[in-house]
């Protein structure tokens, strides 16, 4: 397995400051994020398209680690929820960079933190089952324009209570990166 991490730190304290207006309105104490959640920063990427480059990038590192060429590669899997856009799916575009045979199926899996390993166990089962030699899985994320947009609508909606800032928590945790493994 070899990842690709996004190269701008974002610690918790940068978004403490950023939601500064509404901790103090909903009277909540700074350094929240890193208390309850145990995350002192993440990473976001530069621009929007970093993160198909950062994709690309940890899949040609995994299959040079793996020994194999683009060539060997039976079927590609994209684990991804970041899209830039509906269609074509994310695993065409990695797919066509990377420069795999058109006899390699590709396609996307999305399922949050999970689909990483669905798309191990979905790959394990079309080796044992002889329908593929070498799975490629690749995953590149963009928390980005979800962080902006949650700290957006908390800053700004006068009626977001305590128990709305909870519910958006989540999404204030996430960093972007990209990861890629081979199972043959």
């Amino acid at each position: 397995m070899t990842e690709v991490e996004a190269p701008v730190v974002v610690s918790s304290k940068d978004l403490d400051a950023r939601l500064a207006d509404a901790r103090k309105r909903l009277k909540l104490p700074a350094g929240l994020l890193q208390r309850v959640a145990g995350v002192r920063a993440r990473r976001n990427w530069r621009s929007d398209d970093e993160v198909r480059t950062g994709t690309v990038e940890a899949a040609r590192r995994a299959l040079k680690a793996a020994g194999i060429s683009g060539e060997d590669v039976s079927v590609m899997i994209n684990t991804s929820v970041t899209r830039e856009h509906l269609e074509p799916s994310v695993a065409v575009g990695v797919h066509h960079e990377l420069g795999l045979p058109s006899s390699a199926m590709n396609f996307d899996i999305t399922n949050a933190c999970l689909g990483f390993v669905n798309a191990m166990t979905l790959g394990s089962s079309l080796i044992d089952a002889g329908q593929a030699r070498y799975v490629l899985i690749v995953n590149g994320e963009d928390a980005r324009r979800v962080q902006d947009a949650t700290i957006e609508r908390i800053n700004t909606l006068e009626h977001v209570a305590r128990d709305d800032f909870m519910k958006e928590f989540a999404s204030l945790t996430l960093g972007c990166g990209a990861a890629a493994a081979v199972i043959g």
